[in-house]
């Protein structure tokens, strides 16, 4: 495994993200949409969630909104 020299990307990322990433396959191999969804939708998240602690984005990457496809 490669390591990552980003200052914003720490080990716990790393290994947060491949575990996320595992899951989500896991659910689309045995064939659960639905849970592939919404573990997707907890990755992304978390993610949007630690580009704005970092300062990388200051607003959420997808409208409230849009994610759930309601106007409100």
């Amino acid at each position: 495994v490669q390591q990552h020299r980003d200052p914003l990307v720490r080990p716990i990322d790393v290994d947060g993200t491949r575990k996320a990433h595992q899951r989500i396959v896991d659910y689309i191999v045995d064939g659960k949409a639905d849970e592939a969804e919404a573990a997707m939708r907890k990755h992304l998240r978390a993610y949007e969630e630690r580009m704005i602690e970092t300062g990388v984005i200051d607003e959420p990457l997808v409208p409230r909104s849009e994610e759930t496809g309601t106007t409100n």
